[in-house]
């Protein structure tokens, strides 16, 4: 459907790092899809989450909460409160709140979501670790060393698991793992 092309460019702009296109493509995607779908459709909370990523990258910060809260209302009562999409957007709060300084709030939006994720997913598989290296990024801001080590640890195992040692994401996150903790690999 148009819908679905409009929103797949728009994702595609958006990792281009064209966020006004990727703007202007999710947001006429979610116009046909609130003129076709039911309010509470899960493809309405798709084009809310992405239109919210947009503008988190653009610094719109109350935009990318309110999109991301209305998201989050539509995916709780269509897909459950466990639903891994739900675990994405709460994650996505987590890093609005981080945005805006609010710490406290994002740990708890990014504890949630790692816990939804724990609960549906094997501990070593690869979606968990965003949602751990968001985790360990806050508590290191915040001097919580031991714990956000132990998230990075957490994230660079299962990427070890899945990629293998040598593999370029796997040493990425080593090289952030030693600038962040020093050389204690």
């Amino acid at each position: 459907s148009v819908a679905v092309t409009l929103n797949n460019l728009g994702v595609l702009k958006y990792e281009q790092g064209d966020y006004s296109a990727a703007e202007s493509l999710h947001d006429r995607a979610l116009a046909i899809r609130e003129k076709y779908f039911d309010s509470r459709h899960r493809r309405i909370a798709e084009s809310l989450h992405n239109l919210a990523a947009v503008y988190l990258k653009q610094g719109k910060l109350q935009s990318a909460r309110d999109y991301l809260e209305r998201a989050l209302d539509i995916q709780k009562g269509s897909l459950g409160e466990q639903h891994r999409e739900v675990a994405l957007t709460v994650r996505a709060l987590g890093d609005v709140y981080q945005a805006t300084g609010d710490l406290s709030k994002a740990e708890e939006f990014y504890r949630r979501s790692l816990l939804i994720q724990e609960q549906n997913l094997d501990p070593k598989n690869l979606n968990l670790v965003p949602a751990l290296l968001s985790l360990g990024e806050l508590l290191h801001k915040r001097g919580d060393i031991q714990e956000a080590k132990e998230a990075y640890d957490h994230a660079i195992a299962i990427h070890t698991k899945v990629f293998g040692a040598e593999h370029p994401t796997v040493l990425a996150n080593i090289k952030i793992y030693r600038t962040l903790f020093g050389d204690q690999e």
